[in-house]
């Protein structure tokens, strides 16, 4: 109820970080909460949620929403975390 729109990034093509690799890391998803708050989602099953992209993509949108600012959020999503994320979603 919280979200004003949500948008599914394009890989590719659409927003990206770049961090201190050479490929650019495209989230899956961009949402703006009604409070006007952005929101970067990346989702990830259970069998790529250790690995070595998944690590470096979690501490890079963490890092980006830390230089971003108040407004700015990052979550990494999986069917462990969705409620949780989804219920700081709603406080945003």
């Amino acid at each position: 109820p919280n979200v004003k729109w949500w948008y599914r990034n394009i890989e590719k093509q659409g927003f990206f970080i770049q961090g201190w690799k050479r490929e650019k890391f495209f989230p899956d998803f961009i949402l703006k909460s009604k409070s006007g708050k952005y929101v970067i989602l990346e989702y990830k099953g259970d069998m790529l949620l250790t690995n070595e992209d998944t690590n470096y993509k979690n501490e890079l949108g963490e890092s980006w929403a830390r230089l971003a600012g108040k407004n700015y959020s990052f979550f990494l999503l999986h069917k462990n975390n969705m409620e949780e994320i989804m219920k700081k979603i709603q406080v945003l």
